[in-house]
């Protein structure tokens, strides 16, 4: 991804911190935007923001907002890269990591440390844009199906062969195999595992656990992960 594709935003009430790292930043063809409050942020912030935040780990404003939370709430959340100015704020910052935190960087850090954790947020940022976009371009071919081949393709991942699945919903071997191909087709797919996969991936698997209802010996499936 090039430099530019992204924003590297930064919340920093120290000028000269600031100012440096938006240089270095702005220097190596990275676009940048800088904040002094977290407030300031928030109010300036895009519905859909891109790219990755640097935020001061302790504003000296006593500003409360929560900001990764705030963030979190967006469709495609802004990977998080704490500035950690104080060596009681490591423990924080480590705790951090377990809340949506991408990474830390501290006063030591070198300024190859520094662009190669930039890099690796906006990275973050953009695979988990391409994974939505992926999720979402599957979940519009699943929504193309109709309620028979949502049953159908719910008996071929549990598991059924084609004179079951047809026993299961009172069809002809004929018939599920006419839906079976359409639903395939609507889906893009040529095989049970790839079907299998495809539905995992946004997330569907759990969803057709409801077509199985009332049905005879249909194991509930769970979703893999």
């Amino acid at each position: 991804m090039k430099p530019s594709a992204s924003t590297v935003h930064i919340v920093e009430e120290n000028d000269s911190c600031l100012i440096a790292i938006a240089r270095l930043l702005n220097t190596l063809g990275y676009a940048v935007q800088t904040y002094k409050t977290r407030a300031d942020f928030l109010r300036r912030m895009d519905s859909d923001p891109v790219g990755c935040l640097l935020l001061n780990l302790a504003p000296p404003d006593g500003c409360e907002i929560d900001i990764q939370r705030a963030v979190a709430a967006h469709t495609n959340p802004l990977p998080v890269v704490f500035l950690v100015t104080g060596r009681g704020q490591l423990q924080d910052a480590v705790r951090a990591l377990g809340k949506g935190t991408c990474n830390f960087i501290t006063n030591d850090t070198t300024d190859g440390e520094l662009i190669q954790t930039v890099q690796m947020a906006l990275d973050q940022d953009m695979q988990g844009r391409v994974r939505k976009a992926a999720q979402s371009e599957i979940r519009h071919r699943f929504d193309r199906l109709t309620h028979r081949e949502r049953e159908v393709i719910a008996c071929v991942v549990h598991g059924f062969m084609n004179k079951e699945t047809a026993a299961a919903l009172s069809l002809s071997e004929r018939t599920v195999k006419h839906h079976r191909t359409r639903a395939n087709s609507k889906l893009q797919v040529q095989s049970v595992a790839q079907l299998i996969l495809t539905l995992h991936e946004a997330d569907l698997l759990r969803e057709l656990n409801g077509q199985m209802d009332g049905l005879q010996h249909a194991p509930t499936l769970q979703s893999a992960g």
